[in-house]
Order: structure tokens, then C-alpha cells, then sequence
């Protein structure tokens, strides 16, 4: 059986084409890595979360922050080979990635397909102050309101004014000279008018 060289000449080009354009063939937008890794523990604070893949990838493609719960909670945006997310913060706890990608010629792979593509991370909680939460302690003198207490019960309080003790004694003793003086002169009064004669 003959075969024809016509025949061989169109299998070796479309065998040439083959190689020569592999990509035409599979073109695919690869996961290549995401940022915080898989497994990672974070700060909370402001957070890049970036997936990075082998090509350009197409608007129609997505991505997307669950909570501990599976609860999509942020979504981002494309931007050339990767696809990212930015939070300026981000509560404590356990969080997974998931994501779209859609090639330039349509292709689509998502991080469901396969269990390496798709990464969970974790935010830490923030780690408590060390300054104490105590008042500082008093200065060694004393506060203003012990102070003015000080002052008030330092101050004489107001009070009549002394009496004089050799004052009292003095008016007490003229008292009783005086009672007996006046007897004493009523005494000599009478005595006086027995004594007169009447008819003077």
C-alpha cells in the first residue's frame, strides 16, 4: 500500500502547528501562590490578600474572603496576573480564600478544583497592653483634699469670748457684802428711831 506524500506533507504541518503554538491549545490561568500563605498566622491590622497566577487573567474572573463560618465577607478585584483583596482591618479568628480565574480565551478554573489552591490563613488577636492598669500611686504629699482638711480642723474654731475668772469671783463676793450692809443700815435705822424720844 502506497501512501502519498501529499498525506505526509499535511500530517507534518499540523504536527508543526501543534508545537509551535501550545498555548492556543491550553491556555490556562494557573494558581501559582496566595499572600498570607496557607496556614499562615497574621497580625490584625491592614491586609493585602493576593492570588497570583501563570496569565493575564480575564475581568470575569473573582475572588473571595470567607469567615469561620463560610460566610463571604469581602470580595476583590483583577489586576493583571493576580487577584486581590484590601482590607484595613480584619477581626481576630480563622479565615479560607476561594477564587475564579478566567483566562484571556475563556478557559475557567476555580480553587474547588483541586485542594492545593485553595488557602486558609489566620488572624491573631492583638496581643493586651503591658502598661499597667492601675492608677499610678499618690505623690508623697498629700492630695489637695487632705490638704484643705488639714487646714479646716487646724483653724481655733470660733467660740465666746473668755471671761475673766477673778472677774466672776470679785462680782460673786460683792454680792453678799452689799446685802449685808444694806441690813446693816436698816438695822442701825431702827435702832436709831427706838431711841429718839417722841415728842422731839
Amino acid at each position: 500500500m502506497r501512501i502519498r506524500t501529499g498525506h505526509i506533507g499535511l500530517a507534518g504541518a499540523l504536527l508543526l502547528l501543534l508545537v509551535a503554538f501550545p498555548s492556543g491549545v491550553a491556555a490556562h490561568s494557573e494558581f501559582v501562590s496566595g499572600t498570607p500563605k496557607n496556614g499562615a498566622t497574621v497580625q490584625s491590622g491592614p491586609i493585602d490578600i493576593v492570588g497570583t497566577f501563570t496569565e493575564t487573567l480575564n475581568s470575569r474572573s473573582h475572588i473571595e474572603l470567607l469567615d469561620a463560618a463560610s460566610s463571604v465577607i469581602a470580595h476583590g478585584a483583577v489586576d493583571g496576573k493576580t487577584l486581590r483583596i484590601g482590607l484595613e482591618g480584619i477581626e481576630p479568628g480563622e479565615y479560607q480564600v476561594q477564587w475564579t480565574s478566567v483566562a484571556q480565551d475563556g478557559d475557567i478554573l476555580r480553587s474547588s478544583d483541586n485542594p492545593d489552591w485553595t488557602w486558609r490563613f489566620t488572624v491573631a488577636a492583638a496581643s493586651p497592653s503591658l502598661t499597667p492598669s492601675v492608677a499610678p500611686s499618690q505623690p508623697a504629699s498629700a492630695p489637695p483634699s487632705a490638704r484643705a482638711t488639714v487646714k479646716a480642723s487646724a483653724a481655733p474654731s470660733p467660740s465666746a469670748p473668755p471671761t475673766s475668772s477673778s472677774g466672776a469671783s470679785t462680782g460673786d463676793l460683792l454680792l453678799p457684802i452689799l446685802a449685808a450692809l444694806v441690813v446693816i443700815a436698816l438695822l442701825g435705822a431702827l435702832l436709831v428711831r427706838r431711841r429718839t424720844p417722841a415728842g422731839r
